[in-house]
């Protein structure tokens, strides 16, 4: 059996030093790299618009009230590409946002009618988000797989609504146009999809329907 040199003996151990400096660096490498991708990953799903959360529209704070998951209102379907937004009136002046949160809520609970929007806007002008931006709703038929459904409250017979809502649906349009790329051509009336007269007040008044996609196009430019 030889006998290992004086020479040779440091020049191993040196090599394992080295060799134990190098999976060192590499581990720590590793650590870090792991620890910024869970750092993107956070701060992406906690600004993003990945998980479908738009948290705020301009100055309006919108609120999370998602909805339970159920077949009927909150499917959990993945809705791929944005290509519209559709407005939707809540059809009672009686309603605001938090009776009509409870209405889908009991439906969906109840599993007897399919019917859902994204977003409702109340008469002092709150937003209320209800479904994440990446989900489906169930509310125009065939655009359900491509569009954001936004429901206005209002309390006059006529439909009108508020100068409040007015605005907040206005700064919620401008956001959603601006997060997914849209044109204010891209926002439609319940009617237009489905002949449904929905919103009532821009049905009978389409003047004030193309004023309306107007104010929405001048903040885009």
């Amino acid at each position: 059996m030889a006998v290992m040199t004086k020479r040779e003996w440091l020049r191993r151990r040196q090599k394992r030093r080295r060799l134990k400096k190098l999976f060192t660096v590499i581990g720590l490498v590793v650590i870090i790299l792991l620890i910024l991708l869970l750092v993107i990953k956070f701060f992406s799903f906690l600004f993003g618009r990945d998980n479908g959360i738009i948290k705020k529209a301009g100055d309006y704070k919108i609120n999370q009230q998602l909805l339970t998951e159920y077949n009927n209102t909150r499917s959990g379907q993945s809705m791929d590409e944005v290509k519209y937004i559709v407005i939707h009136d809540s059809g009672d002046p009686t309603a605001n946002a938090a009776s009509m949160r409870d209405y889908y809520e009991s439906i969906g609970k109840a599993g007897t009618i399919t019917e859902s929007v994204h977003f409702i806007i109340d008469t002092d002008g709150t937003i209320t988000q209800l479904i994440p931006c990446n989900e489906i709703a169930f509310h125009a038929l065939d655009k359900n797989k491509n569009s954001i459904a936004i429901q206005f409250c209002y309390m006059s017979e006529d439909g009108s609504m508020s100068s409040k809502t007015y605005n907040a649906m206005k700064t919620l349009c401008v956001k959603l146009c601006k997060e997914y790329k849209l044109s204010a051509d891209a926002i439609l009336t319940h009617y237009e999809v489905t002949q449904k007269e929905c919103p009532k007040y821009y049905v009978a008044n389409n003047e004030s329907w193309e004023k309306f996609k107007a104010d929405v196009n001048a903040e885009l430019k």
